[in-house]
């Protein structure tokens, strides 16, 4: 089975830890599916209380809070689906080291350095701005929260970018 995934982290050294696992179960007909029914599809999105301290600039980007997370289940508890056997992510190699796993990906970046080669940022929000403008996709930004990071968004966006960039391969 193929899943859109994406965390959030304490930090991004070796000794940090998943806090956020958000994934979205990607049908073989993704290609060919409208924003709508993209948004519609089946999710999972888990929260994880880490044995480690967020650090504060993983903090400023995602506001995820220790307090928050007490009487979420043990970080070192975190997998991907038992069924899992290809994952789709931006930057996917970061979350597939912290998740200690080493399943088969496709990289949003990787594919958004490779056609979209003019662009300044291949950020996740950067490339999602460029093929889903605010102004003509306003209500899509505010429903995703373009601002913030959160997993589950963050998963929804890549793959809605993954079908644009496939559009172009």
């Amino acid at each position: 089975m193929i899943y859109a995934i994406d965390t959030e982290t304490t930090g991004v050294t070796c000794r940090d830890q998943v806090i956020q696992l958000a994934t979205v179960k990607v049908p073989d007909n993704i290609l060919t599916l409208s924003c709508e029914e993209i948004l519609a599809l089946p999710t999972t999105n888990e929260y994880f209380n880490p044995t480690v301290s967020i650090n504060p600039r993983a903090l400023d980007v995602h506001g995820i809070t220790k307090l928050s997370l007490l009487g979420k289940p043990v970080s070192t508890s975190v997998a991907l689906p038992s069924d899992c056997e290809l994952v789709i992510g931006h930057n996917v190699a970061f979350d597939l080291r912290m998740l200690h796993s080493n399943v088969d990906d496709i990289c949003t970046l990787r594919l958004a350095r490779k056609y979209l080669k003019e662009s300044q940022s291949h950020k996740l929000v950067h490339v999602f701005e460029y093929f889903y403008p605010v102004k003509l996709f306003k209500e899509l930004h505010d429903m995703l929260n373009t601002d913030k990071h959160d997993a589950l968004n963050d998963t929804f966006m890549c793959l809605l970018v993954y079908v644009k960039l496939m559009e172009l391969a």
